[in-house]
Parts: C-alpha cells; sequence; structure tokens
C-alpha cells in the first residue's frame, strides 16, 4: 500500500475533525474511490474511535475517591446507623467536625498515595496498555499472491481460502489452521507472514514474534513497505508483552526517518506516555 502524500493526509484530518469546506468535500469524495485512500480513512476511523473509547474510561479507584469526596461535602461521611440516637437538642458538633476531618485526611492520603505508587516502586506496578487501540495500529497484510507455483492448483485453491478466512470477521482460529496447514505442504515467507498476523490477531503475540523475527532476518523480503509493516507488527507484540525491550525499539524506529509507518510509531509513544 503506498504511503499517502501531505496533502491527502490533511484532507483525512479535516474530514475527521469535520472541518471539510465545500471544495474539501469534493475533493475527499474523489480521493475516497481510491482504495489506498479509502484503507487510511477506514483506519484512522477506528482509531479514532478507540482512542477515544480509551479517554472515557474511568479507573474505579477514581471513581471511588469521587465517591468519598462527596459524602464528606454532602456531610455523610462516616454515618453509621448503630450509632447511638440523639435528640436534635443534643448536637454534638465537635466530635463529629472530627471525625469529618479525620474522613477527609485519610481520603486525600489515599489519593496521594495511590498517585505516587507508580513512581516510588516502578518494578511492582504494571503498565496497563490500552490493548485495543495499540492493537488497532496493525496494519493488515497487503499481499494477495502467497503461492508462486501456477502448476499446482489444489495448493492455490487452499490459499485463496486462507486469505478469505483471514479477512472474514472473528475467523482467524480458523485462518491460523489453514496457514499451518499450508505451510506443511508448501512454505513462503508470505504464508509465515500470515500465520504471525494471525497469531497476533489471537492474541498470541509469543508466538507471533519469533516468526516476524525471522523473516526480518530473511534475504526474502526485499519489500521496504512490507519489512516495516513486519517491524511495525512485531513492535506492537512486544508492547502487548510488556517486554522490557520495547522501548528502545520505539526510539529506534522513531528516528528512522524512512520508517513507512512512522505515524503509527507515534500514535503508540503517544498512547504509552497516557
Amino acid at each position: 500500500m503506498k504511503p499517502l502524500d501531505e496533502q491527502q493526509q490533511k484532507l483525512i484530518d479535516k474530514y475527521l475533525e469535520g472541518r471539510l469546506s465545500d471544495d474539501d468535500q469534493q475533493d475527499f469524495q474523489q480521493q475516497i474511490q481510491q482504495e489506498d485512500f479509502a484503507a487510511e480513512v477506514q483506519f484512522q476511523e477506528s482509531l479514532q474511535g478507540a482512542v477515544q473509547k480509551l479517554a472515557k474510561e474511568e479507573h474505579p479507584l477514581k471513581k471511588r475517591f469521587q465517591g468519598e469526596e462527596k459524602k464528606i461535602k454532602d456531610g455523610t461521611a462516616g454515618a453509621s446507623p448503630k450509632l447511638p440516637h440523639f435528640t436534635s437538642k443534643q448536637e454534638r458538633p465537635r466530635p463529629i467536625r472530627q471525625y469529618m476531618n479525620m474522613a477527609a485526611g485519610l481520603a486525600i492520603l489515599a489519593f496521594i498515595i495511590y498517585q505516587l505508587v507508580p513512581f516510588l516502586f516502578p518494578s511492582t506496578v504494571e503498565t496497563e496498555f490500552p490493548i485495543a487501540a495499540i492493537k488497532s495500529l496493525e496494519r493488515p497484510p497487503q499481499i494477495t499472491q502467497i503461492i508462486k507455483s501456477d502448476q499446482n492448483q489444489a495448493l492455490e485453491s487452499m490459499a485463496i481460502d486462507c486469505i478469505t478466512l483471514f479477512k472474514a470477521e472473528n475467523q482467524y482460529p480458523a485462518a491460523l489452521s489453514c496457514f499451518q496447514s499450508l505451510n506443511e505442504q508448501y512454505t513462503t515467507p508470505e504464508i509465515r507472514y500470515y500465520i504471525a498476523h494471525s497469531f497476533f490477531h489471537l492474541g498470541q503475540y509469543e508466538s507471533a514474534v519469533p516468526i516476524y523475527d525471522e523473516l526480518l532476518q530473511s534475504s526474502d523480503i526485499k519489500d521496504d513497505q512490507i519489512h516495516d509493516q513486519i517491524r511495525l507488527n512485531r513492535l506492537l507484540s512486544l508492547v502487548l508483552l510488556k517486554e522490557a525491550g520495547y522501548q528502545e525499539e520505539l526510539d529506534e524506529i522513531m528516528q528512522d526517518n524512512s520508517f513507512k509507518y512512522l505515524r503509527e510509531a507515534q500514535k503508540l509513544q503517544e498512547m504509552l506516555k497516557g
């Protein structure tokens, strides 16, 4: 898939932000007829949706602290049905005020500890990665001809069936099984490429990474676009596995201006920084 130029990207940005003028709208309708442009629009729409959904999510502890804060403001913190009953003339404001102050202090202390734990004990706190948003950065394979032999029609038909399963919704287990069977009869880098991507979509990143490594070391992958796509998926797998070396790999990619999916790498870096 050919990378978009700067003008096309600006047009997509305006579309996603709802800022298309009449001229832009006409240009957009013409561009959307192109397969590469349409695929990019669909990809960025899904990414925007995933990020917006993630932004709306709240940590359960945050909601809990907000609830405690509301109780304190309403004067209901620490209320208990087992406390002795008092008439309106037997008010004891001082103990209640002290109890409220103590509850407020505890809530504030707990919130501060919650905020500081990742910095005080970084090795003991697991980063909660936005899995759906990270996986949406993956680029679907563009290879369609994975059998190079014109003499074996049975294998060619099987290859078409495998690709059809891969592109169907929620058919990755069947696609993986199909590609593995095909690989046993006829091995090509393209077939291995699809096996790795099937593992990736199934969340079996530990099985995908060795195949990505194998392909990146192979001299058979001569297309820079495909090479960078494999490298991007390997990076995403390392992130989702929470491997220690993913940050070094990401930094290296960010310094490579020729990397075909630099935009996706930048979005990944933004998400990881929170």
